[in-house]
């Protein structure tokens, strides 16, 4: 399924496909914050961080 993220300061539209956009997987969430260069992402009322791999 496609999700559609607006980046809320430079106001860019970013279209991603996903599993389940009502939970996303860590590393979904990983490739969307790299590629829209942020480290949290709203998506469909939840709040998603990019924790970084130790």
């Amino acid at each position: 399924m496609e999700i559609t993220i607006t980046h809320q300061e430079e106001k860019t539209v970013f279209n991603f496909q996903v599993k389940n956009p009502d939970q996303l997987t860590s590393k979904e969430v990983s490739k969307i914050c790299k590629e829209m260069n942020v480290k949290i992402i709203f998506v469909n009322g939840r709040i998603y961080k990019d924790y970084p791999l130790k």
